[in-house]
């Protein structure tokens, strides 16, 4: 059974190469046509929502102005189907479907994951028809797949990546010499999708530091861990000036 009101999709990340790769495997579901609305602020989407009633929301948990969690207990969830999107571990579920979310999708997701989903929600078959790939030795080639050899999109996906990977190393540095392990579990977080997406060296690194692990992480490890890290965000975006 159809359990969407509508076609509208709105979708709420505050990474902005998120938006990007999501609205990519959007154009790539069969079905019907999916109106999408993207916003990176979820005061944005909540004000929006005044004017617009969308039947689905994915919605990113981990966002620096409000939670998701807090922003679905702001939206009547009988109305609007609430999907979590996160690269926190499955055994968060329970804890996000109790907040009102009817399903999750764990970081980084397929567009198979996708399809999957929406055939769930819209009680339709939707199929994800992937670009056939030509073997690449672009390390980023998983990142630009989206783009289909668009130059322009291309591009986009990859300042969106260089400026995500330099907030990030500076949020790192200010961090580790402050010895802040939250601040710095929350950063591998928000790396963890796209690292894996890549198959960056860093993904157990991130994994060790992430908000499940970096607690289990000795003081003397985890300053090394952090400059490691550091490293290999140099390394990745010297390859993009390349």
């Amino acid at each position: 059974a159809n359990k969407l009101r509508s076609n509208k999709v709105f979708i709420v990340d505050d990474d902005k190469l998120q938006l990007r790769l999501l609205q990519e495997m959007f154009a790539r579901l069969s079905g019907g046509t999916w109106a999408l609305t993207v916003f990176s602020k979820a005061s944005d989407a909540l004000a929006a929502l005044a004017s617009d009633k969308p039947g689905l929301m994915l919605v990113d948990v981990e966002m620096p102005e409000m939670s998701g969690a807090e922003m679905v207990g702001r939206i009547d969830h009988e109305a609007i189907q609430m999907v979590a999107m996160t690269a926190h571990e499955p055994s968060i579920e329970p804890s996000l479907r109790e907040a009102g979310f009817c399903a999750c999708l764990f970081k980084p997701f397929t567009g198979e994951a996708l399809a999957a989903l929406m055939t769930r929600l819209s009680g339709t078959p939707v199929r994800y028809t992937p670009k056939d790939e030509a073997p690449s030795d672009n390390p980023f080639a998983s990142l630009l797949a989206f783009a289909e050899g668009d130059a322009e999109a291309e591009r986009e996906i990859l300042d969106n990546f260089k400026a995500e990977l330099s907030q990030a190393r500076d949020a790192i540095v200010t961090a580790t010499v402050h010895n802040d392990r939250s601040a710095i579990a929350r950063v591998a977080h928000k790396l963890q999708p796209t690292f894996n997406m890549i198959h960056s060296p860093a993904v157990d690194l991130l994994s060790k530091l992430s908000p499940e692990h970096i607690d289990e992480m000795t003081d003397q490890d985890l300053k090394p861990s952090c400059l490691a890290l550091v490293s290999e965000i140099n390394r990745l975006v010297a390859l993009i000036y390349k």
